[in-house]
């Protein structure tokens, strides 16, 4: 028995050895296998336990500007914050200061943030007084305060309120071609990131993206790229000094110039509010270009809406430039006299029956029904006749004329790159809607389209691409991208064009001119009126009462050699108070945005048009110089200098002075600051070239302060610095 019973104890301790020995080796094994693969059912430990003592966190990188043609930001990057309110005490610190909105507080508070956030008192205190709530917010306007307002809450002093500081979009001008310059939303990051990604939860991920216009269009530019950085933590999770490592440097950003005035924008800007509150219309336009290079000087709309605020946007989303799509009316005759005389089949001498012409079973009339008898060609364009471009349209062809529409690009995007950007409809099937596209009825465009065909005529029949885009910018200001302005179309010749210029002026000029108050002193002018019908969308049929129509202009200045294009559209005013008409609502738009735009480049004078080629006046006596400068009726060119003999001028011999613009000569001897107050920038620019000073200036218009004052002594190396501010006009 106890022989037994010693077998069976030998037996259980030799099992328990063999299943010791195993148990090492196995466990020798898998730690040998650890230590070699370092990974556990396919985890790393080794990058696991990085994970658990360090930390990653971004470093955000700044959002590139939008800057205007001079490089003046119109949207840069901000700072906001949200503001929220803690109402348990569950987090205070015994014994320490309350960090909750106490009790007593409620009602000050309330009134504060009523004010700072134009919020209903009630409605805040509501949020105050929740009992289901740990902490309050108070609706979108708390959520993107600007240091200002901040600090305004702050140093009331009362406690509980928590300001969280996040990256924002300030727009410096705040309604300024609001949307083609379009904003920016925030997105958080944390909320598409995987789980498993370390990044410091504690730290704002919002990332700023374009939501419209130019922001979204060039987003991935404006964006940048976030760099990282990691840093060791001990078991606390608290940083350990000195631990801190970049992982990927920040990339800021791109900037996007455009080539838009501030100057000439922000007094559009204003005008377009006045007319708008005043008439009320359904929509208005209003564009200004260069036809030389095709570049956009300042576009505006109504509805429009604050890029700060985001005040009016629900009024309207769309970019009515490129994406309204409308019957353009008798603006579209600019387009059907050029091609006419480039067919040769414009006479302005020639005469025609005006008032009716039938189209088979239909009739088009004159817009006063009956005409005004028999008139030449030249006054039918004056008068904006009908029935003259319906025979002219007949003259040359339909398919001919539907050949210069696609020629002016009429009914083909801009090219804009905005995804919306509409075409219109030309459907170009009966006789009778043939010929009625060209009064621009039974055809739909967009302004962008039309603007396009009109610079085109305004640069010798040479089309160049629309465009508001300049250049794409570094972060350090290095040009990166330049946009290219080429030819891209000839739909006419050079003498046609000038030609549709020269018979436009008629318009304007001629006793039964439609365009007459449009008449702009100190400058020839040639436009183009327009009278559009609008139809109902409930009918398809055009409105029979009421005033439904989109009143428009077109305007080429200086006519001779167009500098500025100016278009203009007001839809279905819906007030009227003092009586005008529809184009004298639209002068109320073009004349001011005209007016300062020849005023700015120097090509307006109110009290002469006279414009003269200088001749070589270095060397001459400087009594001599300007006699011979009097002689030739150029008033406006300055002496600087105290000598008598001439050593430089500007314009330099050969050159011309156009009305408006300063022009100077210099003189040996000791020269003086002029007093520059209502100076333009180019004309500051022009005399610190030709006397070798640097300036730096700031803001847009005309000149209201100079840090050196007028009487100084000019040195050489001197930096003016030069304040600009636009101011209303006459």
């Amino acid at each position: 028995m106890i022989k037994k019973q010693k077998k069976r104890q030998q037996l259980l301790i030799f099992g328990m050895g063999v299943a010791a020995i195993i148990t090492f080796v196995v466990l020798g094994l898998r730690f040998s296998y650890i230590m070699v693969t370092g990974s556990v059912k396919g985890i790393d430990l080794r990058a696991r336990a990085a994970e658990l003592s360090t930390r990653s966190s971004i470093v955000a990188a700044s959002r590139g500007s939008i800057v205007d043609r001079d490089g003046e930001p119109v949207a840069l990057d901000a700072t906001s914050y949200a503001l929220s309110a803690v109402l348990t005490d569950e987090w205070s610190v015994p014994g320490g200061k309350p960090n909750y909105v106490q009790e007593d507080q409620k009602a000050d508070l309330a009134n504060l943030l009523s004010l700072v956030l134009d919020q209903d008192k009630e409605y805040i205190l509501k949020q105050l007084n929740k009992k289901d709530q740990k902490e309050v917010q108070f609706g979108s306007k708390s959520q993107s305060l600007t240091i200002q307002e901040k600090e305004r809450i702050e140093k009331e002093g009362f406690t509980g309120l928590v300001f969280k500081e996040q990256p924002a979009r300030l727009y410096p001008n705040s309604i300024y071609a609001s949307h083609l310059i379009g904003y920016t939303q925030r997105e958080d990051k944390s909320a598409t990131d995987d789980a498993t990604d370390t990044t410091d939860a504690s730290e704002d991920q919002s990332l700023l993206t374009g939501a419209m216009g130019v922001e979204t269009l060039f987003n991935d530019q404006l964006s940048g790229t976030n760099g990282q950085y990691t840093v060791e933590v001990d078991g606390n999770g608290l940083e350990i000094p000195q631990t801190r490592r970049m992982v990927t440097q920040p990339h800021d950003g791109q900037s996007i110039q455009l080539t838009l005035d501030s100057s000439l924008q922000q007094s559009l800007e204003a005008v377009m509010s006045e007319v708008y509150e005043k008439y009320a219309p359904k929509t208005m336009q209003a564009v200004l270009a260069d036809p030389e290079t095709g570049e956009i000087l300042a576009v505006s709309q109504r509805p429009t809406f604050n890029l700060n605020t985001l005040s009016g946007i629900d009024d309207s989303w769309q970019n009515l430039f490129y994406e309204n799509a409308y019957e353009p009316g008798s603006t579209m005759k600019v387009l059907a006299l050029a091609a006419a005389i480039n067919e040769g089949v414009f006479d302005p001498t020639a005469t025609y029956e005006s008032g009716t012409v039938k189209i088979y079973d239909d009739t088009i009339h004159d817009y006063n029904k009956v005409g005004w008898g028999t008139i030449s060609y030249l006054d039918g364009v004056a008068r904006s006749s009908n029935v003259l471009f319906v025979k002219l349209i007949t003259a040359m062809g339909e398919e001919k004329w539907h050949d210069y529409l696609n020629a002016f690009h009429i009914n083909q995007k801009t090219n804009s790159g905005f995804s919306n950007e509409a075409t219109g409809s030309n459907p170009f099937d009966s006789q009778l809607q043939k010929v009625s596209t060209g009064f621009g009825q039974g055809i739909s465009t967009t302004a962008a389209q039309m603007m396009q065909a009109f610079i085109t005529i305004a640069n010798d029949g040479e089309m160049r691409p629309l465009h508001f885009y300049n250049a794409t910018l570094s972060a350090n200001g290095k040009e990166l991208k330049k946009e290219t302005n080429d030819v891209i179309a000839n739909p006419i010749t050079s003498d046609s064009a000038k030609k549709t210029l020269e018979y436009l002026k008629e318009v304007v000029y001629n006793e039964q001119g439609t365009g007459q108050i449009y008449e702009i002193p100190g400058v020839q002018l040639a436009a183009k009126t327009g009278t559009a019908e609008m139809v109902d969308p409930e009918t398809g049929q055009y409105y029979k009462e009421g005033d439904s129509y989109i009143y428009s202009v077109v305007g080429f200045a200086p006519a001779d050699d167009p500098k500025y294009v100016a278009y203009v559209t007001v839809e279905q005013p819906q007030k009227n108070p003092d009586g005008q008409s529809g184009s004298e609502i639209v002068a109320q738009v073009f004349k001011p945005l005209l007016t300062r735009a020849l005023k700015s480049g120097g090509y307006l004078d109110e009290e002469t048009q006279t414009s003269g080629t200088l001749p070589n006046l270095v060397g001459q006596d400087l009594k001599t110089a300007e006699k011979t400068l009097k002689d030739l009726g150029i008033t406006q060119m300055k002496a600087i200098g105290s000598g008598s003999t001439v050593t430089a001028q500007y314009p330099s011999a050969g050159a011309s002075l156009f009305p408006g613009n300063r022009g100077f000569i210099l003189t040996e001897g000791d020269a003086s600051v002029p007093d520059m107050t209502g100076w333009s920038k180019q004309d500051v620019t022009h005399l610190a070239d030709l006397i070798g000073v640097t300036i730096t200036s700031h803001g847009q218009g005309f000149v209201t302060e100079q840090n050196i004052p007028a009487g100084r002594p000019i040195t050489q190396g001197d930096v003016w610095n030069i304040t600009f501010e636009l101011k209303e006009e006459d």
